[in-house]
């Protein structure tokens, strides 16, 4: 008789998170617990860690089931009974947001992949999987106002979510400014200043959750917050949103490489997280926009989003940091 399919592996490629040996044990054990807990007849040895692949997001436990009829009935647990979506709520299972190629962030979804085989020659009996659904960003018009470049790409600058640190009772968000004037070409505004940064705030209800913002050329200064309402009526109803400011950076392509904006939000705050404070930052990401001096004369500014949700480190990705 051909040998019996009771080898089971599972594998989760993550997006929200990072893939590595915790991501694998949370895997495992959970595994072990859905399988104990049915009384599916496992080997002593239960679900293990078999690998993890951080290149390709991905961790794997694999488990020897004592008899085919069990690893296949786990299997059919997982397809027809639920067994994904129990997992997903045990593991955080869930989508991730990149940036395409317009600027704008699209799905990065998170898969599960279990593939039953037999133990002796690897043969592959059966499979089940399940991918994270995305749901699409909502639009706005932020920033309201002209901005002419229309793209980060045509200023000599990006921002990197860096780090999260607490201090006398805030949450400090910082972002590291890189300069590359390579990027930008012939554009107007590749030799634009960096002098403010607008954050696109969620609602109205975070407006007093910003103790205010710190420029490290700037060293022990926490500037004051500055926001403005706007009254978004591309929603209907209009909807209003906070713009929390960053002003008067005095950052140029002669300073700003390196250089850190950080966002202090009160610890005990209404939206002590950059998740809260941001508009679909606790989905899609924060979105924000560079500006030049006003008085610079050539209107420069562009959009971007740092986006992703408590997950690894990424250009245009903040997580949570605990």
């Amino acid at each position: 008789p051909p040998p019996p399919c009771t080898y089971f592996c599972f594998t989760w490629t993550r997006t929200n998170g990072p893939a590595d040996a915790a991501a694998c044990t949370l895997l495992a054990s959970s595994l072990l617990q859905m399988a104990q807990s049915a009384s599916y007849g496992l080997t002593p040895s239960g679900f293990t860690c078999k690998g993890v692949n951080a290149a390709k997001s991905e961790v794997t436990a694999c488990a020897d089931f004592a008899l085919e009829a069990d690893a296949r009935a786990f299997g059919d647990f997982f397809a027809n009974q639920g067994g994904f979506d129990d997992l997903a709520l045990i593991t955080g299972f869930g989508p991730a947001y990149a940036i395409g190629p317009n600027g704008a962030p699209v799905c990065n979804p998170s898969k599960f992949f279990a593939e039953l085989t037999t133990e002796l020659t690897g043969a592959v009996c059966d499979n089940w999987q399940k991918e994270s659904a995305c749901a699409p960003p909502a639009t706005d018009t932020f920033p309201y106002c002209k901005c002419e470049p229309g793209t980060r790409a045509k200023t000599p600058y990006a921002l990197t979510y860096t780090r999260k640190y607490t201090k006398a009772g805030a949450n400090y968000y910082c972002f590291n400014v890189q300069v590359n004037r390579t990027q930008c070409g012939s554009s107007k505004c590749c030799s634009m200043d960096l002098d403010k940064i607008e954050w696109l705030s969620n609602e109205e209800n975070c407006m007093g959750a910003a103790m205010g913002f710190t420029v490290t050329t700037k060293p022990g200064d926490l500037k004051s917050p500055v926001w403005s309402r706007v009254p978004d009526t591309s929603f209907s109803p209009a909807k209003t949103f906070g713009i929390f400011k960053t002003n008067s950076l005095d950052l140029n392509v002669g300073n700003a490489n390196g250089a850190e904006v950080c966002i202090a939000l009160r610890s005990n705050g209404n939206c002590p997280t950059l998740e809260q404070f941001c508009y679909q930052g606790d989905t899609v990401g924060c979105q924000y926009a560079i500006f030049d001096r006003a008085d610079a004369g050539a209107g420069c500014c562009a959009e971007d989003w740092a986006v992703g949700k408590f997950g690894h480190f990424d250009r245009r990705l903040f997580r949570r940091m605990i």
